[in-house]
């Protein structure tokens, strides 16, 4: 039998949602679907055909409590069956105690909190110093989703090397793109939560160097609402539906992310698909995702050279186009990702 944890399953419009949810209809076509434990209330109706015959755990939203409640819902519902069961935990550190018949397996995107003293709660970084080494020891194989997480884990926590396995994030399908219409703005487009290390701080500052003839618009949290939500030339959303971002997608020139880490970064992948090519800050998980497809700035980079690397893409857009997809095409699909962790998950049991 094979188990998700439903942690980080609330939402597909977060990067852990998307990463479950893609995955999960990958190994349906495989006649592998996972059984999805409501160890959480309110799993995003996406995975409701995925969930496991029990009730959802209405406690499970404080961390410490759905993962004890993961544990206690995979023994009840392997009860009395032969195993081996495969438990995976896909957000991070959601490995719970498990009975022996169990081998495990977690997902860990990023080490951001470890890296970032701001980027998270106290509670949390706590909690995480505790939990994450208890998940990581528990855990049979370790999927991390670039290179640069394996490497930070690896780093971190050098006795979990041995057990790390590199499975890239899937990419969008290729869209088709339309023509822009009589608009003559360039419409940059950036798309992240408020968090500090973020920086969407940096677009006010980087918007105010470039010419009129620019338009930002911003896809963000409550916390990136508030801060931001009253600037000339920006124009920010925040919950839209799927077929509204794909259409701000549509209507993009270039994408720009300031955010100083990013253990691969969806959003960017999303550019590449509708070959539109990226600014963003280099040195973490998204230089897999962008390759030359783009202008990598570095972390002390002030808004004036963002600026100009901005308007030096807008000025060869054609070459840029034709790298995105070249760049594209280098990643796996998302049924190839399917395919690894179907192959994984043999292996283990």
């Amino acid at each position: 039998m094979l188990l998700w944890d439903g942690f980080g399953l609330q939402s597909t419009h977060s990067g852990i949602g998307r990463y479950a949810l893609e995955i999960a209809e990958g190994l349906e076509t495989l006649d592998r679907s996972p059984l999805i434990l409501p160890s959480v209330p309110d799993l995003d109706p996406a995975f409701k055909r995925f969930q496991a015959p029990l009730l959802e755990c209405s406690w499970g939203r404080i961390k410490p409590l759905s993962l004890h409640a993961a544990g206690r819902q995979a023994g009840e519902i392997t009860r009395n069956q032969a195993g081996p069961h495969i438990f995976h935990g896909l957000s991070n550190y959601n490995i719970p105690k498990l009975p022996s018949s169990f081998r495990k397996v977690l997902t860990v995107h990023d080490l951001i909190p470890f890296l970032s003293r701001d980027g998270v709660s106290t509670a949390l970084r706590y909690y995480l110093h505790y939990q994450m080494p208890k998940a990581l020891a528990a855990a049979d194989r370790i999927v991390c989703v670039s290179q640069w997480t394996a490497d930070c884990l690896a780093s971190i926590y050098p006795q979990a090397k041995s057990k790390i396995q590199v499975i890239l994030n899937g990419r969008p399908p290729l869209l088709e793109r339309r023509q822009g219409g009589a608009n003559r703005k360039l419409r940059i487009f950036s798309l992240g939560r408020g968090e500090t290390y973020k920086r969407l701080s940096l677009i006010p500052e980087i918007l105010q160097e470039l010419p009129e003839s620019y338009e930002w618009h911003l896809l963000t949290d409550s916390r990136g609402m508030d801060a931001l939500g009253s600037i000339p030339r920006l124009t920010v959303y925040q919950s839209l539906p799927d077929d509204a971002v794909r259409d701000l997608w549509n209507r993009t020139q270039i994408f720009v992310h300031p955010s100083l880490w990013e253990g691969y970064c969806l959003p960017a992948a999303s550019a590449l698909s509708s070959c539109i090519p990226s600014v963003y800050t280099g040195g973490s998980g998204i230089d897999e995702v962008v390759g030359n497809a783009g202008i990598q700035m570095k972390a002390t980079d002030g808004p004036k050279l963002w600026a100009r690397a901005i308007e030096e893409l807008a000025q060869d857009p054609q070459s840029y186009r034709e790298r995105c997809h070249k760049q594209w095409a280098s990643l796996p699909s998302w049924q190839d990702v399917a395919g690894q962790f179907l192959d994984l998950y043999g292996t283990l049991a």
